[in-house]
């Protein structure tokens, strides 16, 4: 749903020419951004306690089903340590991966909006430049 939303903005975005309406399109897909950045993380947050409740369980299976308080703490130790471990795994493997793709690629985009920018400043001065020079040789004519 929220790529069909985007992919429509991109599209008005596309046909415009309003700065305002530009902006405005830019922060709508940004906040759109950010949803599903916190429904990515509450879908891991999710999984990860699914799966340390279920190799907790696995542990307190083997010491026959009886949890002291001593056994207790060392699920709370061990949920603790696959969460770590968990998040490391992750992070070896998504880090160089949002590296090599996300960030280049965003990187590249903003080069390429950074110079359109710069060639639409510089041929905005050279259009005011030339304004006023005409409006000189008007006035000097006169």
């Amino acid at each position: 749903v929220a790529f069909f939303v985007i992919w429509i903005i991109d599209c008005v975005f596309d046909r415009t020419e309003d700065r305002s309406v530009e902006a405005a399109l830019r922060s709508i897909i940004k906040a759109i951004g950010v949803l599903i950045g916190f429904s990515w993380e509450q879908a891991f947050a999710s999984g990860v306690e699914s799966i340390v409740l279920n190799l907790e369980g696995e542990g307190g299976a083997h010491h026959g089903g009886h949890e002291g308080a001593a056994e207790g703490e060392d699920a709370s130790y061990l949920g603790l340590i696959i969460k770590c471990g968990m998040a490391a795994a992750l992070g070896i493997v998504v880090i160089p991966a949002w590296r090599k793709y996300i960030l280049r690629s965003v990187l590249r985009l903003r080069r390429k909006h950074e110079a359109m920018k710069h060639k639409h400043e510089t041929e905005q001065r050279q259009d005011d430049d030339s304004d006023a020079s005409d409006a000189l040789d008007n006035h000097s004519e006169e």
